[in-house]
């Protein structure tokens, strides 16, 4: 009886994966027939997650070549298409049988798949783009390359005029997370493998973007453009697919080294070459914007918005023609002095994306320090859906971020807010207090919830914030919460502390001791800030954190200022206020 010839098999290499392989097997089941995996040598559960998919798992030596290791595995693939994926990706689960449906078709050699490298955490900040993913399982087809191996030169080798398909299925791809790159050093590996490789191949045009793009990434970028420019020197910009994506590496090089004007020199090229192309409509704003031309960045911009989402055979950045777009816009506008055009901008832009916080951190900062923060509870429920509890509670604690107490209560007060776990809306109006001056009110808030409240991590929460405040209002120890006990000057409390969780506390501490005029509070909290940032395991983030709340308390005193002497007539000291470093939910 003759075997039924598998439609799709999953190839891949891997080496010490045990963290995202099941991730990345799951996420084809019902999609791939068959899973070949080459291991280079894991030495943690990799080989066995692989051997639980029913996965054939080839053992291969490493010797630093990354088509090698592949084409290894597609030596033993029996599949008529080869699907290849890295470890720390996963194919959208709604499109498994769509990429089975394209595989069924005869006409085609290969199909590109758009790959969602995230960036930042969770799945937002990406970056989209289309790469040459599912092709016909042939002995001439083998990658080439030790790294950022190609599949596509060989195809076309064998079929100059081989047809392509562009498709809309996803893979998402983890692999570009700060945890991850620095787990893996990726970065350390791949430009020892790409400085290898650009010398013993120097006029390798795809090495050269490579290392490139190495350097930019590491905060080198002056390197980066040297690389950048020696490839595109070497290339035809209408015939090779990444030329696009060079153009724009070679502007980000110029903006990060602060030369604007070569920047914006550098994207009219690049647009006279892709005039489709929207992400160098936005970049071109940028340059314009940072010389002091309102003007033409608007134009640059509303060109982008125009346009949209560039063509799916651009890489992009997500948001580039929508969201970020409209962001842009809104800070532009609130530089000039225009702030109706800027809160309609910023609203485009959640309207846009409705999990983006950044436009709700500014519109809410704007309506404050333009004396309108009661009408923020009439603007969400005009031009905003809060569909869900979260949104509701989400909505609440950036109010609290922006120093928007009277906004905050009101939502809390609301039937909607009601409905919010106890703790959670206990602990809110606490803040609120606190922001308002009242250290003991807010303390009141919290006790008197106690109660209430089941959960014995919600307990721990509230009581760990009641002593904090007890501290603040000036209450006698014994002190048992570390951060109470710190400020109380117990040194062993305070070399204990976990400092990456500590800033929000201290923050918030900073911030009731200042709107309660405990000038005596408000130095302890300071001096033990700064000691934390003192100690060897100590993050960067506190410093920033230390920064934006000093900032936000100057703008309080300034508002207060204003507020003397009769309202917000005083545009010029509320341009100032607004262009203060402030929490911005980046």
């Amino acid at each position: 009886m003759r075997m039924v010839e598998p439609l799709i098999s999953l190839c891949m290499i891997v080496k010490d994966e045990a963290d995202t392989l099941s991730r990345c097997l799951e996420s084809v089941q019902g999609a791939a027939d068959e899973i070949v995996i080459v291991d280079t040598g894991s030495t943690d559960e990799t080989v066995a997650i692989a051997r639980a998919f029913a996965a054939e798992v080839l053992h291969e030596p490493w010797n630093g070549d990354f088509a090698a290791a592949r084409n290894k595995g597609l030596e033993a693939a029996k599949g008529k298409w080869i699907l290849f994926l890295d470890a720390d990706e996963a194919l959208e689960s709604t499109h498994r049988s769509e990429l089975r449906q394209w595989a069924a078709l005869e006409e085609y050699e290969g199909f590109f798949l758009q790959v969602r490298n995230y960036v930042g955490n969770g799945e937002q900040g990406a970056t989209v783009n289309p790469i040459l993913r599912l092709f016909r399982n042939r002995p001439e087809h083998r990658f080439q390359g030790r790294i950022h191996e190609q599949i596509a030169a060989s195809i076309v080798k064998r079929s100059p005029g081989a047809p392509f398909h562009l498709t809309e299925i996803v893979i998402h791809h983890y692999g570009y997370q700060q945890a991850y790159v620095e787990a893996k050093d990726k970065v350390n590996r791949n430009m020892t493998l790409l400085q290898e490789a650009v010398a013993a191949e120097p006029d390798d045009p795809f090495y050269r973007y490579n290392l490139g793009v190495e350097y930019l990434r590491s905060g080198q970028p002056e390197q980066a453009f040297l690389h950048f420019r020696k490839a595109s020197s070497a290339i035809d910009p209408l015939a090779v697919s990444y030329a696009h994506l060079l153009a724009k590496y070679e502007i980000r090089c110029k903006q990060a080294l602060g030369q604007w004007e070569e920047a914006l020199e550098l994207a009219r090229q690049a647009l006279s070459l892709f005039p489709d192309y929207t992400d160098l409509w936005h970049v071109r704003a940028q340059c314009e914007r940072a010389l002091s031309r309102p003007g033409e960045a608007v134009a640059s911009l509303l060109e982008a918005m125009k346009r949209g989402a560039p063509p799916p055979s651009y890489h992009t950045e997500e948001g580039i023609g929508t969201y970020q777009t409209a962001y842009l816009l809104g800070e532009v506008a609130e530089e000039q002095g225009d702030y109706e055009e800027a809160l309609l901008w910023y609203k485009e832009a959640v309207n846009s994306c409705a999990s983006l916080t950044p436009p709700l951190y500014r519109i809410f900062h704007l309506l404050r320090v333009t004396g309108r923060e009661g009408d923020i509870p009439r603007r969400l429920a005009e031009d905003f859906r809060l569909t869900s509890d979260g949104a509701w509670a989400k909505i609440v604690a950036i109010l609290l971020q922006c120093g928007c107490a009277r906004a905050a209560a009101d939502l809390l007060h609301h039937k909607r807010g009601r409905r919010l776990p106890e703790a959670m809306r206990r602990m809110a109006l606490a803040e609120v207090e606190l922001l308002r001056g009242d250290s003991r009110s807010a303390r009141h808030k919290l006790t008197a919830s106690f109660g209430k409240v089941r959960e014995d991590k919600a307990k721990l929460q509230l009581g760990a914030f009641a002593e904090q405040l007890r501290w603040l209002s000036g209450g006698s120890g014994p002190w048992r919460e570390p951060v109470a006990r710190a400020l109380a000057g117990d040194t062993d409390a305070e070399n204990r502390m976990a400092a990456p969780m500590i800033w929000p506390q201290l923050g918030r501490l900073l911030a009731g001791s200042a709107a309660g005029g405990k000038r005596e509070a408000f130095d302890r909290i300071t001096e033990l800030w700064l000691q934390l940032l003192e100690q060897p395991d100590s993050r960067p983030e506190g410093a920033d954190a230390l920064a934006l709340r000093l900032s936000a308390l100057a703008d309080r005193h300034l508002g207060a200022v204003v507020g003397a002497e009769g309202g917000m007539r005083d545009e010029a000291l509320a341009a100032t206020r607004l262009r203060l470093p402030t929490e911005d939910g980046l």
